[in-house]
């Protein structure tokens, strides 16, 4: 994180607002088309745990929140897996970019941006363990667990 405290207090606030706006658009969205709604919630999902980890910077709390997310929208029979690995993950990365890029340090820019990349292989077991148990207990057949709905 920036040692600015004005940085802090704008990536705070701003990363909040942004949320806050974001809520609505993605609900009237689901309201159009319901069938979005396993990728719509990793959106939201994503963008959540991306903003925690902009702010705090602790791994272990990303990676719980990814696989955690993950195994719940895994869970879901309409899912798409791929888009949803995407939209779940990919807002670690830009969160990265988001607080490295005032620092304009490139060294630390990159070695910040190829760890977050690791936010993808957190989402991925995540989905895969919850598609897994989903298929198990009978919830997702093999026909609609081979089915992608866009």
């Amino acid at each position: 994180m920036p040692d600015s405290p004005i940085m802090r207090l704008t990536l705070v606030v701003t990363g909040f607002h942004v949320l806050v706006v974001i809520f609505p658009i993605l609900a009237a969205l689901y309201y159009w088309r319901p069938h979005w709604k396993a990728s719509l919630l990793g959106t939201f999902l994503g963008l959540l745990t991306g903003y925690f980890n902009m702010l705090g910077g602790e791994v272990q709390f990303t990676a719980l929140l990814l696989m955690a997310f993950g195994f719940f929208l895994g869970t879901e029979p309409s899912l798409n897996f791929w888009l949803t690995l995407v939209v779940l993950s990919i807002w670690v990365p830009v969160g990265e970019l988001i607080r490295q890029v005032p620092l304009l340090e490139s060294f630390a820019l990159l070695r910040e941006m190829s760890g977050a990349f690791f936010a993808f292989a957190f989402a991925f077991i995540g989905l895969l363990v919850g598609r897994a148990v989903a298929k198990a207990a009978g919830q997702i057949s093999m026909e609609s667990a081979n089915t992608q709905k866009l």
